[in-house]
């Protein structure tokens, strides 16, 4: 993206990302915090915060851990190949630990939820913002 929106509240909270020119910006998909879509997710230890892209056909662009109170440090979400994995998946995906999501020795729990929270905000977004064919509405 070469530029974002403020912070928008409605249908959801959301940031738009637009690449082009400044006179002529094209929407490229949206960004969103897991802890203002799925609240109620938490890791081990609390709310794991990720910053998460969605683009205009219902794949994720890139997960940014950006807070968590995880006591596992290297088993946790803090591995770069956790936020990764993610990068180009469809949000139509079931997101399954130990079947398309990595599983990580000792860190289950956080792992499950940091997923659930990815998956689940990412479809609550594309349902609001984008139309079947994929595109934004």
């Amino acid at each position: 993206a070469t530029a974002f929106s403020t912070k928008q509240t409605r249908p959801l909270p959301h940031f738009v990302a637009y690449t082009g020119s400044p006179g002529s910006p094209t929407i490229a998909g949206y960004v969103f915090w897991t802890t203002e879509l799925e609240p109620l997710e938490r890791g081990y230890d609390g709310p794991i915060k990720m910053l998460v892209g969605l683009d205009t056909t219902a794949h994720l662009t890139g997960v940014l851990v950006t807070e968590h109170r995880e006591p596992y440090g290297y088993f946790s979400v803090d591995l770069p190949e956790f936020a990764l994995q993610f990068k180009g998946k469809d949000i139509r995906d079931p997101f399954k630990v130990g079947t398309d999501v990595a599983a990580v020795s000792r860190a289950t729990i956080s792992i499950t939820s940091s997923s659930r929270a990815i998956r689940n905000g990412g479809r609550r977004l594309a349902r609001a913002l984008l139309t079947p064919s994929g595109t934004s509405k």
